[in-house]
């Protein structure tokens, strides 16, 4: 890949009223930016000393006018982020201010940084393995506790590191199999076949395990969402308050009080939740009413779970069974709450079961919170069942990841089903090197421009 020749440069602080605003640049021609911008830093040394913080006017090179007063630092390549000599400034916040400086670098010569192309400069400078640029926008984009630690353990090289360890095991059965290829027995010892054998059926076996934590990955980087829905006037807005622990939907004794989808979020087992609270969904002939209708619909397509809240004080009637008749062809797991489970109930336990085959009915009442733990404890249970065993355990969270590791654990299959079948080594060959290519796209090490641009198009600017 062609060297970075060009000076680029970005705001890498998030935007809006704050006390000091950070200003990232990198490149070759970071010293004569510096000398435009911020004339006479050093003092006349053609270079300031790196590390050390000045406190200099940012003036902008095309008038002379100073834009503000800045906190520099430069970090002499290979010694910064991105293997490059890199400059960062610490100027004051707001929008204004952060914007004039930015322009007075770009007129000294830098180019806006494209979105990732720090942490892609780092990746290309060997300053960052892949997995662990990866982790960057992984950390940044968290959305729970958990799902920082994961980064975090991502970042440290946990993934890099049982990545290269798989793409070192397959390289050494490679290298037995093509020595064999080229070599008589008496000059190479040959991998015997029960061997070989088994490592190929235990990289196929590790590189699987770790694509199959792809389903919690997505759900604990990306949350999920969790949509209350049932007819009007079950409670679907006061149990959803209740879930929230705040009073977020507005609640009355009058059906149809929600119209349209009402949103919040929580944390439910340590991953990010949305959770919609919905319109009743009735057949009605109400032109509002059926928009909201139509909302709800839309929102139980995209569920990863449904709490269908039925009341237990009254007795299930049709648009009950509509209700749960479109919910028997989601996809997405649903649990049943008998809600005003104060009032004498004339829906037992039994009845709401047959509603939604398998699904888990919970009494709850919003109004006092009783069996709220419990429905949340049955949700989390049917949405983080992928759970991987170990809570430190490594757990990845892009598809791609995942593509590629399914890839390489098919390919090593396919060779491991090669030996037993006594195939000839040279097609052995092949498949444990798709193996190793697609671990390669793991580490870093196979990567092209397209995968490169798929990863980092995903990053904030100035990271």
């Amino acid at each position: 890949m062609s060297p970075c020749r060009d000076t680029i440069a970005a705001v890498a602080s998030g935007a809006g009223q704050c006390a000091v605003c950070l200003i990232r640049v990198s490149g070759p021609d970071c010293l004569a930016v510096l000398h435009k911008v911020f004339p006479g830093l050093a003092g006349g040394t053609p270079q300031p000393e790196p590390r050390r913080a000045y406190v200099r006017n940012a003036l902008d090179p095309d008038v002379g006018e100073r834009v503000d007063q800045c906190v520099v630092t430069f970090f002499r390549g290979p010694q910064s982020y991105t293997g490059e000599d890199v400059l960062e400034l610490g100027c004051h916040g707001g929008t204004v201010t952060p914007r004039r400086v930015l322009a007075a670098l770009l007129s000294a010569g830098c180019r806006l940084a494209d979105p990732g192309e720090f942490s892609k400069r780092a990746f290309l400078n060997g300053k960052l393995g892949l997995a662990e640029a990866e982790a960057v926008s992984s950390l940044i984009t968290a959305g729970s506790e958990l799902a920082q630690r994961n980064a975090l353990r991502q970042l440290e090289g946990r993934l890099g590191n049982e990545a290269a360890a798989l793409a070192c095991r397959l390289r050494q059965a490679l290298v037995h199999l093509e020595a064999s290829l080229d070599f008589d027995d008496e000059e190479v010892p040959s991998l015997q076949p029960a061997d070989l054998l088994v490592t190929l059926e235990d990289c196929a076996a590790s590189a699987q395990s770790l694509a199959d934590t792809w389903e919690f990955g997505r759900a604990l980087q990306e949350g999920l969402q969790l949509v209350v829905a049932g007819k009007p006037n079950t409670g679907k807005s006061s149990l959803l308050n209740c879930l929230l622990g705040e009073e977020r939907a507005i609640v009355t004794d009058i059906p149809g009080t929600t119209r349209d989808v009402l949103e919040s979020t929580f944390c439910l087992g340590g991953l990010p939740v949305t959770l919609f609270d919905t319109a009743g969904i009735t057949k009605s002939k109400d032109p509002i009413e059926r928009i909201g209708v139509a909302r709800a619909l839309s929102k139980l397509g995209s569920a990863d779970a449904v709490v269908l809240v039925v009341d237990g004080s009254r007795p299930l009637d049709g648009d009950d069974r509509w209700c749960a008749e479109l919910l028997q062809r989601a996809t997405c797991p649903v649990a049943v709450a008998l809600n005003k489970s104060d009032l004498p109930q004339v829906v037992g336990r039994d009845d709401a079961g047959t509603l939604v085959a398998a699904a888990p009915v919970v009494p709850t009442c919003a109004l006092n919170g009783s069996g709220v733990d419990r429905l949340k404890e049955v949700v989390e249970e049917q949405v983080t069942g992928n759970r991987p065993a170990d809570p430190e355990g490594t757990v990845i969270v892009s598809l791609r990841q995942r593509e590629a590791l399914a890839r390489s654990a098919r390919a090593s299959c396919r060779a491991a089903e090669a030996v037993r079948s006594a195939v000839p080594l040279d097609m052995i060959c092949a498949d444990v090197r798709d193996g190793l290519s697609a671990i390669g796209e793991i580490t870093g090490e196979t990567v092209t421009e397209d995968i490169l641009s798929a990863v980092f198009a995903q990053f904030c600017i100035g990271k």
